[in-house]
């Protein structure tokens, strides 16, 4: 069994679509943690605040 972190966790929760607050609740993350996986395109701005963990097409849950 492969354990998860607690954001890897919350990104499978909800289909890869995250919330900034979200993120900056969970220990150890940061704003720091935004901004590298944005830097390195892990990540993708969904909305201002909302991020989606992959930069490939969107799935119909994710725009929901």
């Amino acid at each position: 069994m492969v354990m998860l972190s607690p954001l890897e966790d919350l990104l499978d929760l909800h289909d890869g679509v995250v919330a900034r607050a979200q993120v900056l609740l969970l220990p150890g993350e940061s704003d720091a943690t935004i901004r590298r996986r944005l830097r390195r395109r892990e990540w993708v701005t969904l909305h201002p605040g909302v991020y989606l963990d992959h930069t490939g097409v969107r799935t119909w849950r994710q725009r929901a």
